[in-house]
């Protein structure tokens, strides 16, 4: 009876937990915030090519599974245009995350801390912000899972025809709509293989070796067809630099390895207690390979294969924020509720085991928690150029012309089939890296009159930057007009005759 009544509690807490989870990543989705200059340039990719287009390496330094722009591409055909459309799949990729996280879970370790890794994914930022983002990033960490638990289940159920067809089934597309998929796929596989070979069980090792050969054919397609051609560019390698293993130096080499920790506790996990998180991580390791040997190769394994990876420079660990790892945090988180759940299952009738148990629960989400309050406060708004834009074609006049800031590029490529500016003169800015480009671009404009001058700034040049280019306009024109917004201005200068 006892039991019960805690199965009961534990299975309630856990779906307050998904609600409270679906909620936060709701509420960004639904405020449909302007398409920031990265997701822009993956928006245009998606629009502008064929369906076979899409498996062929993308353009403005995009890097995507061709599964995800699929799907995105189907829903514009069906739904239309518009941001929220863009953010369906990473939307419904970040709720189904929350029930595959306890499915996972679930019965496997301690049900206090299968509760805690739940609730600290519930709140975690990245994986909130990232539910209304337009990259690939929440489709990750859903298959993660899913393909976790799809192989978990598969083991249960004792290898037989109708799981060995869906897990190798499943296997083999996971790498189209998930890049590093592979990366819990492989570690999961081997760890059934190694265990039925032990056994000396032929039956399970042929049908194993079915889902083996199934995931490595298509992996095999996936790096032919799409990946190789990608692999080669300079510019995604020297974007992912953080996240892999220097080369240049042993010194650098050594201090990579010893940093990882600290740098993936703080991205993607957004911990500012490091120590701490740590210190816990480590404990429920320790506690994984003592009490629950057959379920670390899944747990452990996407972060091994994870580290190794970014050693052998196949694909980044961390770096630019710890995004592409963000697949790992809720199996890091999950490590991390471990020694937790463990502790508060044992406490019995002691009252300080609770205690610090809490205690060590407010530590880690005082800074979780502050993102997610700074989050709704605010709001998330990057760079919000397509207000600014409406108010510029409600204002503009025939004759005028728009200077478009080099920043501002890649966003108006998107919003520009949404604007009707066919009766003024659209000049697009130079980039600074083209020497003493920019300066020229300002003078030349004294020779077109009235001149709107439309910035963003989310992907290049600076707030700064704009602000001291309206100061150096101002010294020969005067300022009739200015529009600003969060990442995003418009400046209307007339220069008169």
């Amino acid at each position: 009876m006892k039991g019960s009544v805690r199965f009961r509690w534990t299975g309630a807490l856990a779906i307050s937990l998904m609600v409270l989870g679906a909620v936060l990543r709701l509420v960004p989705f639904l405020e449909s915030r302007a398409l920031w200059c990265d997701e822009a340039k993956l928006a245009v990719n998606v629009l502008d090519r064929s369906v076979w287009d899409l498996f062929q390496p993308l353009d403005h330094g995009q890097l995507a599974p061709a599964g995800f722009l699929l799907l995105t591409k189907a829903l514009l055909g069906l739904l239309g245009d518009g941001e929220r459309v863009f953010r369906t799949i990473p939307l419904m990729a970040a709720l189904a995350s929350l029930p595959l996280l306890w499915a996972v879970a679930h019965r496997r370790v301690p049900a206090i801390a299968a509760v805690v890794a739940l609730g600290l994914f519930a709140v975690h930022g990245d994986s909130i912000y990232f539910a209304a983002e337009f990259k690939q990033y929440s489709l990750d960490t859903a298959i993660a899972l899913g393909m976790t638990a799809i192989l978990l289940w598969w083991g249960d159920r004792g290898y037989d025809l109708r799981s060995t067809w869906w897990a190798g089934t499943a296997a083999a597309a996971s790498g189209w709509f998930s890049l590093p998929s592979a990366l819990i796929v492989g570690p999961g596989i081997a760890w059934h293989w190694v265990s039925a070979r032990r056994k000396r069980d032929r039956r399970s090792s042929g049908r194993i070796g079915w889902v083996m050969a199934a995931w490595v054919s298509s992996t095999f397609l996936l790096v032919l067809l799409v990946l190789r051609p990608t692999m080669g560019s300079d510019f995604l390698h020297e974007y992912w630099r953080a996240g892999f293993l220097p080369l240049d130096s042993m010194a650098g080499g050594v201090r990579w390895v010893l940093q990882s920790p600290r740098r993936i506790m703080h991205w993607p996990m957004g911990f500012h207690s490091h120590g701490i998180a740590l210190f816990l991580t480590a404990t429920g390791t320790i506690w994984l390979l003592l009490n629950q040997r057959s379920l670390a190769p899944f747990i452990l394994g996407p972060v091994l294969a994870s580290f190794l990876a970014g050693v052998f420079h196949l694909y980044p660990f961390g770096g630019y924020g710890g995004r592409t790892i963000l697949f790992l945090v809720p199996f890091l988180l999950l490590l991390l509720s471990l020694p937790m759940g463990w502790a508060a299952g044992k406490a019995g009738g002691s009252r300080w085991i609770p205690v610090l148990v809490s205690c060590l629960l407010v530590v880690l989400l005082m800074h979780p928690l502050r993102g997610v309050a700074s989050q709704f406060r605010d709001g998330i708004q990057r760079e919000e150029l397509w207000p600014v834009l409406q108010e510029v074609q409600s204002l503009v006049e025939p004759g005028e012309t728009v200077y478009v800031y080099h920043g501002a590029r890649f966003p108006l490529l998107y919003y520009d089939r949404h604007l009707e500016l066919t009766s003024v003169r659209i000049v697009n800015g130079s980039s600074p890296s083209q020497g003493e480009a920019l300066p020229g671009d300002l003078d030349s404009l004294r020779s077109f009159g009235r001149v709107w001058v439309v910035a963003s700034w989310g992907c290049a040049g600076s707030e700064e930057e704009v602000e001291a280019m309206a100061a150096y306009l101002r010294q020969s024109a005067r300022m009739m007009t200015d529009i600003r917004r969060p990442g995003a201005r418009a400046i209307l200068f007339d220069f008169g005759s």
